[in-house]
């Protein structure tokens, strides 16, 4: 029992939470989300 714990890769796990924390408590609307719009809206209409 103790061996089947100690191969479980924890950093990997800790990772794939910490991945999930950040993009889940993301703040939807934001300086950020605001940058990236603006941006998209300026390509789209240099495309146009």
């Amino acid at each position: 029992m103790r061996s089947a714990i100690s191969n479980i890769n924890w950093k990997l796990i800790a990772f794939w939470v910490l991945l999930w924390w950040f993009v889940y408590s993301a703040p939807t609307e934001g300086s950020l989300t605001q940058l990236l719009s603006s941006a998209d809206v300026a390509s789209q209409a240099d495309t146009f």
